[in-house]
């Protein structure tokens, strides 16, 4: 099932048994990133796809803000395209270690759903090479409850 269900019997005399109400998060979310190391200041693109098709859908591309995965900060916000991809650019203005994911707000026909985490540095310094090697996240809705680790 790839969108929220609610399930019933109907009995004899039109009796209702109970609403079950399934919740089905978004099947596959992934989040590239044109640099793993980025200079502050220096934009990056991410990238992405959701499947099943989630047209012109917000897309919240986060940063982890403490060590439990509790908290997230949203850095930049951009839409699917008509083909369920996404692309934004942000520069990061602090230095440091980032786990980051793309998240997909919930809607009428699924919960929300995010891709697995996925590391990134900022940099400072003027040798950090913006164009390293990209970094490359998926994530099934199955294993995403499982997946509050780093991809590494």
């Amino acid at each position: 099932m790839t969108t929220n269900r609610n399930w019933f019997v109907v009995g004899p005399g039109h009796t209702h048994c109970r609403t079950v109400h399934e919740r089905v998060a978004a099947t596959t979310l992934t989040l590239s990133t044109s640099a793993s190391i980025a200079t502050t200041g220096t934009p990056v693109t991410f990238t992405g796809t959701v499947f099943p098709a989630h047209r012109f859908q917000r897309v919240l591309i986060q940063a982890q803000e403490s060590a439990t995965g509790d908290v997230w900060r949203t850095v930049a916000v951009t839409r699917t395209q008509a083909n369920s991809s996404f692309s934004v650019a942000h520069a990061f203005r602090d230095p440091g270690n980032l786990t980051l994911r793309a998240l997909l707000p919930g809607d009428v026909r699924n919960i929300a759903g995010s891709s697995d985490l996925g590391p990134a540095t900022a940099s400072s310094h003027a040798s950090a090479s913006p164009g390293a090697s990209p970094s490359a996240c998926a994530s099934s809705a199955a294993r995403r409850t499982a997946a509050r680790r780093r991809c590494r």
